[in-house]
């Protein structure tokens, strides 16, 4: 056996190390951008639901798109598709959390069920008919 050892292909290979790192197939390649889009779509989907479930799937869609710029060094479109829906919907989920954390969300519903309240009003006056 020696140094070297055949593998399925019947090619050599270098068990020292020396040769450069092999290659990934082509379903890894497509594994980490199609993650990427099916995680970027989800997380702008849910955006109205969770504000703190969209957020972790966005940062994991980003995170989907690096490792294929990293690891397979070209980037499909499947992965700027994922990584723009990303990009979009961890914007609108850390808006939203910081205007619920800010309080001012509250005064936005408020002022919202009190015009609601007086179209409710005006409809059991017959103002209304439906």
């Amino acid at each position: 056996m020696g140094d070297y050892f055949d593998d399925m292909n019947g090619s050599s290979a270098s068990i020292s190390g020396s040769s450069s790192s092999p290659s990934p197939s082509p379903n890894q390649t497509k594994a980490y951008g199609i993650g990427s889009m099916v995680c970027g779509i989800l997380s702008l989907l849910c955006c109205c639901c969770n504000e703190y479930f969209t957020l972790i799937i966005g940062v994991v869609a980003i995170i989907l798109f690096v490792l294929e710029r990293v690891f397979v060094k070209k980037t499909s479109g499947f992965a700027i598709a994922g990584l723009i829906c990303a990009i979009i919907s961890v914007i609108i989920s850390l808006l939203s959390i910081a205007l619920l954390m800010s309080g001012a969300l509250d005064t936005y519903l408020e002022q919202f069920s009190d015009i609601l309240g007086e179209y409710e009003s005006l409809g059991e006056n017959g103002m209304f008919q439906f």
